[in-house]
């Protein structure tokens, strides 16, 4: 029998939140949190305001040189030095675009070293915005007190503060141009108020449970 897959955020230094099967979400130390999930198996979610979501043009055919190549083709589009920079790489393209995420190496070594003094192995970790719901043709929002998280496409999304969403979901939406979706699904309120026309938000939960969200749509 696999084991359990239990899902957690880090909240500070030693603090987190999480969910494990048919229980609700909790918030406690990591030592409890470390305490309970002994054999589980653990997915840490990562706060989409440390890595950015990128669709590059696939270097070659040869996946080998991909993992050398990536990070030049993406030196333009982040403000960081590439060397300071840890790339993930989808393993596989989507047509001719490879996914890949980007984050700080800084930001990553913290995380796993916070989990590993508190004796948690993650198995994976996966930015916020792809584990929210979608499908062809959907956005998803969820609003949190102070954030808010986005998805607009398989690999596409972001996180941000609440009173820029606005700003940003409509600068999406105006660049998204003839791809723009068909419906945006919210997690929580008040709905965004959007200047695109033929988009309307499309309430879901009014006082959602990120967790709960989150391992619903989880895709291994």
């Amino acid at each position: 029998m696999p084991a359990p897959l239990w899902f957690f955020r880090l909240l500070t230094s030693d603090q987190a939140e999480w969910l494990s099967p048919n229980s609700a979400a909790q918030r406690g130390s990591l030592s409890e949190l470390a305490a309970q999930a002994m054999g589980a198996r653990l997915l840490l979610i990562a706060p989409g305001e440390a890595i950015t979501l990128h669709r590059v043009p696939l270097p070659s055919r040869k996946r080998s040189t991909w993992a050398r190549a990536v990070p030049y083709a993406l030196e333009d589009q982040v403000v960081e030095d590439i060397e300071t920079l840890h790339f993930a790489l989808g393993s596989m393209p989507e047509g001719d675009h490879l996914p890949v995420a980007v984050v700080s190496r800084d930001a990553l070594r913290g995380w796993l070293e916070t989990c590993a003094q508190a004796g948690l192995a993650p198995a994976a970790i996966v930015p916020e915005p792809l584990l929210l719901p979608w499908q062809e043709g959907d956005w998803s929002i969820l609003l949190e007190e102070q954030r808010a998280v986005t998805r607009t496409g398989r690999w596409d999304g972001f996180a941000t503060e609440r009173d820029l969403l606005e700003l940003l979901l409509n600068q999406a939406l105006t660049e998204a141009g003839d791809a723009k979706p068909q419906r945006l699904r919210v997690w929580g309120d008040p709905l965004p108020t959007l200047t695109e026309t033929g988009v309307e938000p499309c309430a879901e939960d009014s006082a959602p449970e990120p967790l709960q969200i989150f391992a619903s749509a989880y895709q291994p």
